[in-house]
């Protein structure tokens, strides 16, 4: 089924505003703060792929402008995501990016033991304390979705519909690639820190109009056949299908071979790159030969 609109059909209007922000909202610490606040606590963020916590204990955590998740598979195989915040004292629970618990969620810092399911176990030294509700006094839920095999958390409720409902379009287009089940081929966890403000990122990833110069290799890939489609409700589409033939440059040639080898008359993906980019910073990447995500996660 061809989902994609011509690229044709695409042409912005005429008296369209191109002027862009003005250079101050890059670096004014107060509109960071209404971002943080705005923004990223109250917009859906990807935490990660299901693949990432793969058995019982499992877990991920995730930082962002201040706030601390915890993301694990329990007991009876369901995910979970909490604050990662002991309700002692504050602490992280858990102070690692990933790693697996055996039975128990230890908190480093005075001892209290949580059960998988976020409910307490006890506290050290429980005998100092009144009696304590095991229930009320468990971690701090946080609201989130599972779509496609993709985690997304939401720290404060926001304008935000459901990540279901936000994604439903795409549904369909995506089902083919099977990523619910897709496995990390090995642990790919690309990040670099860089002293820039993360709108300026989002700006040039949002567009293609910088490909013929900066990407030689992708030009040779789509080149004139890539578009971006409207944000609606806040999402993006952007689609290249690829250039007839070979290609010119040796790393297109031997990338169309290799992805050849994943062609099957069951699953028959696309011929290009498809991309879904959903406000205010975050895109989901698919190709004929793997699924990707990444985003920007601003720190001041």
């Amino acid at each position: 089924m061809n989902l994609h609109i011509p690229s044709s059909k695409l042409k912005p209007p005429l008296n369209w505003d191109r002027s862009g922000l003005p250079s101050w909202t890059y670096f004014n610490e107060e509109l960071f703060e209404l971002e943080a606040e705005e923004l990223f606590r109250k917009h859906w963020q990807i935490a990660c792929h299901t693949s990432d916590i793969p058995k019982k204990g499992s877990y991920v955590t995730f930082d962002l402008v201040g706030e601390r998740a915890l993301i694990i598979r329990d007991d009876e195989n369901e995910i979970r995501a909490f604050h990662n915040v002991c309700r002692h004292r504050g602490s992280r629970v858990l102070d690692t990016a990933e790693g697996r618990c055996k039975s128990i969620i230890s908190c480093p810092f005075h001892g209290w033991s949580y059960n998988l399911d976020g409910s307490l176990r006890g506290a050290a030294k429980a005998s100092s304390f009144p009696v304590l509700d095991t229930k009320k006094l468990g971690l701090k839920t946080l609201e989130m979705e599972i779509w496609h095999g993709f985690v997304f958390v939401r720290f404060k409720p926001g304008p935000q519909p459901s990540i279901a409902s936000l994604l439903e379009r795409f549904d369909e287009e995506v089902f083919s690639y099977n990523h619910v089940d897709l496995l990390q081929t090995s642990p790919i966890d690309c990040s670099s820190k860089e002293n820039v403000n993360w709108k300026s990122i989002r700006d040039v990833d949002n567009e293609g109009y910088h490909v013929a110069r900066a990407h030689p290799s992708l030009n040779d890939l789509y080149g004139k056949n890539y578009y971006d489609e409207p944000f609606v409700n806040g999402v993006s589409r952007s689609y290249a299908p690829f250039n007839e033939g070979s290609g010119k440059l040796w790393s297109v040639i031997h990338y169309k071979k290799m992805i050849d080898q994943f062609a099957s008359p069951h699953n028959e993906l696309p011929r290009a790159w498809l991309y879904i980019g959903v406000f205010p910073n975050f895109v989901l990447g698919f190709y004929p030969d793997s699924v990707i995500f990444y985003q920007e996660i601003p720190f001041s």
